[in-house]
């Protein structure tokens, strides 16, 4: 119940929904690529004391910064863009 509850908890605390990307002739093996590293770079430890003696309190789990992402996205090429052919929803932190 309590895993439960820390996921509804992270879900509510994550910013709008991602953005289609674009990134001119790119392919959806570049695309994810991009996103991986993004991913693995922008990954922060973190602990949830509300989690008591779970593996989530030990500093074990991590999130992805939403702003980071998106600069890191940029930086690899791929902007947002509404009809962008590039999406992959990831759950981030503000």
């Amino acid at each position: 119940m309590r895993i439960l509850l820390a996921c509804l908890l992270l879900a509510a605390c994550a910013s709008e929904p991602p953005m289609p990307r674009e990134k001119l002739g790119a392919t959806e093996e570049q695309f994810m690529q991009a996103r991986d590293k993004c991913m693995t770079e922008t990954a922060t430890p973190y602990s949830d004391p509300s989690m008591g003696s779970y593996p989530a309190a030990s500093g074990s789990q991590k999130a992805i910064s939403c702003p980071m992402y998106d600069a890191c996205m940029a930086g690899q090429g791929f902007q947002r863009a509404a009809n962008g052919r590039f999406y992959a929803p990831i759950l981030c932190r503000p």
